[in-house]
Order: C-alpha cells, then structure tokens, then sequence
C-alpha cells in the first residue's frame, strides 16, 4: 500500500517556510457625533430617544411654526416644556399615545408608557389650554 503525506495548506505553502503572510490592521473610523448647536436642538433629542414622544413632538411642529415653538422653549424652565394646547394638539396625544382626553375635561395628566416623559393638560380657557411638558424622563 502506498502512503499518502498529508498536504499542506495553500497558504502555508506559497509563503516562505510554512509562515502566514502578517494580516492588515484596519484603521479605525472616527466617530462623527452631530452637536446640538442651539437649545432648540436639544430639545429635538431629547424627544428622539422615545418612539412615541418624537411622534408626538414632530406632529406638534407640523401644527405650529418652528419660531413659536423656539420662543415657548425659550420660555421654558429646564425641567417642563411650556406648550399651547388645542383640539388639534388632544388629538396628537390620542394618536401618540392611545388615550383619550376629551376636550370638556380642565386638568388631565399622562405618561408615556415607554419613557415615563409626563405630560399636563390644562385648559385655562375653552379657546386656550397649557401643555406642559417633561423635558428629561429621567430627572424625577
């Protein structure tokens, strides 16, 4: 019978003395973190982190100019967001949220079930209402 010699693999066998060629080092990327420039765009991120807050945030915008809502945030401590209310803006919490408030009701508070961001209804008036809300989730 006639023995077989085990063979060697083809990398080891193009290389001089059965050694590996050295592997590339891959050079790391750098991160690229965006800035929040302006307190505006702070904002804007603190509702990103939670998928309902943001939706309700980006349907608030689409309601009401960016230079209104850039002076209630200015206005604003650093806790509370200080909002207008309206029918519109009842609405956009049912759909964000999933409850309902009806318009007839003077004060109502809700919390978001993913975040825990909390939010206060108040009607001052039957054409005006405040809608305050939780800057940071995590501040209690």
């Amino acid at each position: 019978m006639r023995e077989e010699q085990p063979v060697p693999p083809a990398n080891e066998a193009s290389s001089p003395k059965g050694k590996r060629p050295p592997l590339k080092k891959k050079k790391a990327r750098p991160k690229v973190v965006a800035a929040a420039n302006t307190i505006f765009d702070l904002v804007i991120n603190s509702f990103a982190a939670c998928a309902r807050c943001s939706y309700f945030f980006t349907g608030y915008r689409v309601l009401h100019e960016e230079e209104q809502i850039q002076q209630q945030i200015a206005q604003s401590g650093d806790t509370w967001l200080k909002l207008t209310g309206s029918y519109q803006v009842l609405n956009l919490l049912h759909t964000s949220f999933g409850r309902e408030i009806t318009a007839d009701l003077v004060k109502y508070q809700l919390c978001c079930p993913d975040c825990l961001r909390l939010f206060n209804y108040e009607a001052q008036a039957p054409d005006h209402s405040l809608l305050l809300v939780q800057l940071d989730p995590q501040k209690r």
